[in-house]
Protein backbone atom coordinates (compact mmCIF):
# COMPACT_ATOMS: atom_id res chain seq x y z
CA UNK A 1 0.00 0.00 0.00
CA UNK A 2 3.11 2.68 0.35
CA UNK A 3 4.25 1.70 -3.17
CA UNK A 4 0.96 3.71 -3.92
CA UNK A 5 1.66 6.71 -2.09
CA UNK A 6 4.81 6.74 -3.23
CA UNK A 7 4.41 7.86 -6.70
CA UNK A 8 2.33 11.15 -4.96
CA UNK A 9 5.04 11.91 -2.74
CA UNK A 10 7.73 11.92 -5.58
CA UNK A 11 5.28 14.16 -7.56
CA UNK A 12 4.86 16.87 -5.14
CA UNK A 13 8.05 18.57 -5.56
CA UNK A 14 7.46 19.25 -9.39
CA UNK A 15 3.55 19.22 -9.52
CA UNK A 16 3.39 22.90 -10.53
CA UNK A 17 5.96 22.22 -13.04
CA UNK A 18 5.59 21.28 -16.56
CA UNK A 19 5.41 17.65 -16.54
CA UNK A 20 3.58 15.16 -18.79
CA UNK A 21 1.40 12.02 -17.84
CA UNK A 22 4.26 10.04 -18.92
CA UNK A 23 6.96 11.23 -16.89
CA UNK A 24 4.67 11.37 -13.76
CA UNK A 25 4.13 7.55 -14.26
CA UNK A 26 7.57 6.91 -15.16
CA UNK A 27 8.52 9.11 -11.88
CA UNK A 28 5.67 7.41 -9.91
CA UNK A 29 6.30 3.87 -11.06
CA UNK A 30 10.12 3.76 -9.96
CA UNK A 31 9.16 5.88 -6.43
CA UNK A 32 7.22 2.32 -5.98
CA UNK A 33 9.63 -0.17 -7.20
CA UNK A 34 12.20 1.66 -4.33
CA UNK A 35 9.70 1.76 -1.94
CA UNK A 36 8.52 -1.43 -2.19
CA UNK A 37 12.13 -2.83 -1.95
CA UNK A 38 13.38 -0.61 0.21
CA UNK A 39 11.26 -1.89 2.70
CA UNK A 40 11.69 -5.65 1.74
CA UNK A 41 15.15 -5.35 1.93
CA UNK A 42 16.46 -2.09 2.76
CA UNK A 43 14.75 -2.06 6.27
CA UNK A 44 16.51 -5.35 7.92
CA UNK A 45 19.78 -3.90 6.95
CA UNK A 46 18.92 -0.85 8.30
CA UNK A 47 17.52 -3.02 11.31
CA UNK A 48 20.87 -5.01 11.88
CA UNK A 49 23.29 -2.27 10.97
CA UNK A 50 22.48 1.08 12.55
CA UNK A 51 19.62 -0.62 15.21
CA UNK A 52 17.03 1.54 12.95
CA UNK A 53 13.49 -0.64 12.58
CA UNK A 54 11.07 1.53 10.95
CA UNK A 55 7.83 -0.29 11.45
CA UNK A 56 5.64 1.52 9.32
CA UNK A 57 8.03 2.25 6.52
CA UNK A 58 7.61 5.91 6.84
CA UNK A 59 11.26 6.50 5.76
CA UNK A 60 10.60 4.09 2.28
CA UNK A 61 7.49 5.96 1.87
CA UNK A 62 8.71 9.86 2.63
CA UNK A 63 12.20 10.02 3.06
CA UNK A 64 13.48 8.46 -0.07
CA UNK A 65 11.23 9.05 -2.74
CA UNK A 66 11.05 12.52 -1.21
CA UNK A 67 14.40 12.66 -2.09
CA UNK A 68 13.84 11.47 -5.53
CA UNK A 69 11.31 13.56 -5.75
CA UNK A 70 13.80 16.71 -5.31
CA UNK A 71 15.63 15.01 -7.83
CA UNK A 72 13.17 14.72 -10.10
CA UNK A 73 11.94 18.58 -9.73
CA UNK A 74 15.64 19.20 -10.45
CA UNK A 75 15.62 17.32 -13.76
CA UNK A 76 12.84 18.98 -14.33
CA UNK A 77 13.78 22.55 -14.10
CA UNK A 78 17.20 22.04 -16.24
CA UNK A 79 14.94 20.59 -18.58
CA UNK A 80 12.40 23.34 -18.82
CA UNK A 81 13.16 25.34 -21.47
CA UNK A 82 11.54 29.26 -21.34
CA UNK A 83 11.13 31.49 -23.88
CA UNK A 84 11.89 35.25 -21.75
CA UNK A 85 11.19 36.78 -24.79
CA UNK A 86 7.41 36.77 -24.62
CA UNK A 87 7.04 37.36 -20.65
CA UNK A 88 8.06 40.68 -20.90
Amino acid sequence: MNATLAGGVVMGASADLIVGPGFAMIAGGCAGVISALGFLYLNSWCKNKFNLHDTCGVHFLFGIPGALGGFTSAVVIASATYNFQNQL
